[in-house]
């Protein structure tokens, strides 16, 4: 059997993917099995669907956000969380309100893949918010190396033995996480926030939005994302405007004044305390170095 790799680039996306293609004689006999996997960067307009699908995705968000439509289902899919494109479905999605999306995925198949999906209580299931997501990102890091370093089956051939591990790894930990998500408060507080980037949100606007008091809120908020609400806010926000200087042709004051800054010098200060280089000095780096992005060793989400 062979890998295949494949690069594409247009004006709203690019993506690698390497993919398995089974030789003839081979044949597909693996119970479940990674069948191709890679990562991705979509700008503002991207967008993608499919009809009666025939396969099962895993996607996750590194960065930037998604807005995901399935059997009349709608979600916005944030950082460091997964989504499942389901077989048989009917889904849409594209580039989220951030304007920008950075993400892993992979294709999950084999023999059996309905099965593990039924009996791991995942056949039903479109959204996870897991609390360990360096966890899958690894999984699907590990799934692009074993792809992107092989070239034969037949002189490799562990390697489809360790996609067919990877796979049930994958789905055991899906399986696992989707038992032990985050409390509803956080996932209401994640969603307050995504959707506030543009403004200067206080904790207390959080807490009241959630509708808990200040300090258990905070307890268990640190508990469950590791840093407290206010942090995590400003992350999003600087990295959302890091990426709007990568992606748009917008001016410094206006990213200052879609991210709800009093002023673009505030603003810039701020930028240059949470990266270490002014948002002119970053955007004249990134573009720079864009040239790296067709690289098959660039990794958007390391």
């Amino acid at each position: 059997m062979k890998y295949d790799h494949f690069f594409f680039n247009d004006p709203t996306k690019w993506e690698h993917i390497w993919a398995y293609r089974p030789l003839p004689q081979h044949g597909e006999n693996f119970p479940l099995l990674i069948q191709n996997a890679g990562y991705a960067r979509w700008k503002p307009c991207a967008s993608f669907s499919r009809k009666a699908s025939t396969e099962f995705y895993v996607e996750y968000v590194c960065a930037g956000n998604v807005e995901l439509t399935q059997n009349g289902n709608e979600y916005l899919i944030n950082p460091h969380e997964i989504y499942l494109l389901r077989k048989g479905s009917e889904h849409y999605y594209r580039t989220g309100p951030a304007g920008f999306v950075v993400k892993r995925f992979a294709q999950i198949g084999g023999t059996s893949v309905d099965y593990y999906l039924r009996s791991l209580g995942l056949w039903g299931k479109e959204h996870i918010r897991p609390a360990q997501p360096r966890r899958f990102e690894r999984l699907l890091k590990q799934a692009t190396t074993l792809l992107s370093h092989s070239i034969d089956d037949q002189e490799h051939p562990e390697v489809t033995i360790q996609l067919s591990c990877l796979a049930y790894q994958f789905l055991l930990e899906l399986s696992r996480t989707n038992q032990s998500t985050v409390p509803p408060m956080i996932d209401k507080a994640l969603t307050f926030i995504h959707e506030n980037l543009h403004r200067s949100l206080t904790r207390q606007e959080i807490c009241d939005a959630v509708g808990i008091s200040a300090a258990y809120f905070s307890r268990v908020f640190n508990q469950y994302m590791t840093c407290s609400p206010v942090t995590y806010f400003l992350e999003q926000k600087f990295n959302w405007t890091a990426q709007l200087l990568k992606t748009t042709s917008l001016s410094i004051k206006e990213i200052s004044d879609r991210a709800g800054f009093e002023s673009p010098l505030y603003f810039s200060a701020q930028f240059k305390k949470h990266f270490g280089v002014s948002p002119k000095q970053y955007r004249e780096y990134e573009h720079f170095h864009t040239v790296r992005q067709s690289s098959p060793d660039f990794r958007p989400c390391e």
